[in-house]
């Protein structure tokens, strides 16, 4: 009986010496497993943000894309706009200085279509044509410092001033040229004008 006695109870720590070993080595798998994942995640993470950060810079860069507009021809004008209800599409630009008006403005038009602007002198030329020729504008009349003091659109029956509609940002760009776009209601037009010499 004894001897029984003795033998159960070494079985029985040897059980117990085998489940301590396996809970060891249970708790070395779950702490490798646990490491792992870790890792994992450290990755995941790591790209994700690096993505993000992709994703951000590329929507700055689509923003200031915006921002500075369309890349146009000298001359030329690119976008369009809703005046007076209606959608016009712009296509050209022309600055010419008002040699009457003794500031010297220099009127930055943009247009529907192409008018003979590097003949007009004034802003009498202007009006002269827009009555046997009407056609669709935005003018900027800007001083010495590039600064608009007074604008003016026409689309149908006579010219409207235009101040608070339109919003004007222009690009630093040499003497003689206008670079910018204009802005209204969430539509814009890139332009790029030459000044007539």
């Amino acid at each position: 009986g004894s001897a029984l006695a003795i033998q159960g109870v070494m079985v029985s720590k040897s059980l117990s010496a085998f489940h301590r070993q396996g809970y060891r080595e249970r708790g070395r798998i779950m702490k490798k497993a646990l490491l792992v994942c870790g890792a994992l995640m450290l990755v995941v993470v790591s790209a994700f943000f690096g993505l993000s950060d992709m994703a951000a810079q590329a929507a700055s860069e689509e923003s200031s894309k915006a921002k500075e507009g369309a890349k146009v021809q000298p001359g030329g004008a690119k976008g369009t706009l809703t005046i007076d209800g209606k959608t016009i599409e712009m296509t050209n630009a022309y600055a010419f200085v008002d040699q009457k008006d003794k500031r010297k403005p220099v009127l930055l038009l943009i247009t529907d279509r192409a008018v003979p602007a590097e003949q007009w002198k004034n802003e009498s030329d202007l009006d002269d044509f827009r009555r046997s020729k009407p056609f669709v504008y935005i003018c900027f009349w800007l001083d010495k410092d590039r600064e608009d003091f007074r604008r003016e659109h026409f689309v149908e029956r006579f010219p409207v001033s235009t101040m608070g509609i339109f919003n004007l940002k222009l690009r630093p760009s040499p003497p003689n040229t206008f670079v910018g776009i204009v802005v209204k209601d969430g539509n814009q037009v890139s332009f790029s004008a030459v000044l007539k010499q």
